[in-house]
């Protein structure tokens, strides 16, 4: 369960932008961007909630970590097909969605 969180953190928390190359670092960024986006789109999740808002919705919902990270590893490996179907396996939180 650590590892799997550690591999989470990984995708979604700022440390990783500080051990990569610039390219990288963009790179991931991007990547978190676009699994925000995406979950926001799956999840019906107000424009009015922030990105660190909805970051500890999913990050407080241990359920949400495996579809999370198996959506951050095939939307890298370029695996849009796969990437879209974890992303929709990710259940929504409970939480506050809408202002």
């Amino acid at each position: 369960m650590r590892g799997m969180f550690l591999t989470l953190a990984f995708f979604i928390f700022p440390l990783q932008p500080l051990l990569a190359a610039p390219y990288e670092n963009l790179a991931w960024a991007l990547r978190v961007q676009t699994i925000l986006q995406d979950l926001r789109v799956h999840c019906h999740v107000d424009a009015n909630i922030t990105d660190e808002m909805l970051k500890k919705q999913f990050v407080d919902k241990t359920v949400s970590h495996p579809p999370i990270i198996l959506a951050a590893k095939a939307l890298q490996a370029g695996k849009q097909e796969e990437y879209r179907q974890h992303i929709t396996d990710v259940p929504c939180p409970d939480g506050p969605t809408a202002p």
